[in-house]
């Protein structure tokens, strides 16, 4: 362990500023390691290579999203003998920019949205978890969806709202269909004037 000592006098009034800094060379030992979930990776850790393609049910546009560079993963220290496990998935394209995983978060950046599609843990219908910005909540699980000619079984729909105390202006819920192994299936968009509802017809999920 070294101890490392800085001093700053401050102008002429002789006020000395200490700072103690310790470094410790052998802490890895006892570090305690928090990884991801499975279940996070599962709906949301894709491979180079992976697209999808999505279409607005009501004005047939087309948006699509890929993964160009292998997945990004580390190890965050989050205390002074913890480190956090945590991936970052780029995503290139005109739907979703990125995916962020921890050992509590799933988080998917879609436009200026930070949305959390899947709450970590078992999957009960009802539940609800509330942070600053998001209220999230289970809502169903589906045995088959069908969209197009693609028939999608065990479907998690969830749902992602804004705080009631903003303006109505201001408000939005997310619905989404998630897959384990595809990613998000279906996914509507509504706000005080309309809702929007995407749709993906075409997909090549790599994992």
């Amino acid at each position: 362990m070294k101890g490392i000592f800085v001093y700053k006098q401050i102008g002429g009034k002789g006020i000395i500023t200490l700072f103690f800094l310790l470094l410790c060379t052998s802490c890895e030992e006892h570090s305690s390691y928090f990884y991801v979930p499975e279940e996070f990776k599962q709906f949301g850790l894709f491979q180079k290579g992976s697209y999808w393609i999505y279409q607005d049910s009501a004005t047939l546009h087309i948006d699509s999203c890929l993964i160009i560079k292998t997945p990004h993963s580390y190890f965050d220290k989050i205390d002074n003998d913890a480190w956090d496990e945590r991936y970052y998935v780029a995503y290139s394209g005109t739907f979703f920019s990125y995916a962020y995983l921890s050992d509590c978060d799933y988080q998917l950046s879609f436009f200026s949205h930070n949305l959390e599609p899947i709450i970590p843990g078992d999957f009960i219908i009802g539940l609800k978890k509330e942070n600053y910005s998001l209220l999230r909540e289970n809502l169903a699980l589906l045995d088959s969806l069908s969209i197009g000619n693609n028939v999608f079984k065990e479907v998690y729909v969830t749902k992602n709202s804004t705080p009631d105390d903003i303006a109505d202006s201001l408000k939005v819920t997310f619905i989404f269909y998630s897959v384990k192994h595809v990613g998000i299936v279906k996914m509507r968009e509504i706000t005080q004037d309309e809702v929007v509802t995407w749709d993906l017809i075409e997909y090549n999920a790599i994992q």
